[in-house]
């Protein structure tokens, strides 16, 4: 039912795509710089799409080497480290509130579990949770890709 109904519009567009209009003003295309501005779009297409395959590239190399080395560093995450690295950042709110909170890369899951055991058990109460990275000193998202962190709130 939904195949014939779209198969149908797509033939009716077709078909009014294909009736020849005459148009009442002369068009008039320049061949040499139609074929100019074609050579200049696809060279800048090629530029895209090399762009785009070394990203993807250079993402799929990323991830397997960031999560082999947060594996090999995986004892060193201990409570000493992360008293050294952890941050607190007091909010403007109404009884300033003060939350805590690790960053971490998005490959680097042990990491991440060690940071939220350490702050679920700093102060007795299990309200860590993750989400995306801030802007340091302010309520926004950080636009680095694949950067999270840790947070507990902390009164």
């Amino acid at each position: 039912m939904c195949i014939t109904a779209i198969t149908s519009a797509y033939h009716n567009l077709t078909v009014s795509l294909s009736t020849d209009t005459e148009f009442d003003f002369p068009v008039h295309i320049n061949p040499v710089l139609a074929e100019e501005a074609k050579s200049l779009l696809n060279q800048w297409l090629a530029r895209v799409l090399v762009f785009l395959c070394l990203l993807i590239i250079i993402l799929i190399i990323i991830f397997p080497l960031g999560y082999l080395y947060d594996f090999v560093r995986k004892g060193k995450y201990t409570d000493e480290y992360f008293a050294k690295h952890v941050r607190t950042w007091r909010l403007l709110r109404a009884g300033s509130e003060e939350d805590l909170y690790i960053n971490y890369w998005i490959w680097q899951r042990y990491k991440r579990k060690a940071a939220l055991v350490f702050l679920s058990s700093s102060c007795g109460l299990n309200n860590a949770y993750t989400r995306h990275a801030r802007k340091r000193h302010k309520d926004e998202k950080s636009k680095i890709p694949f950067r999270e962190s840790v947070v507990k709130k902390h009164g």
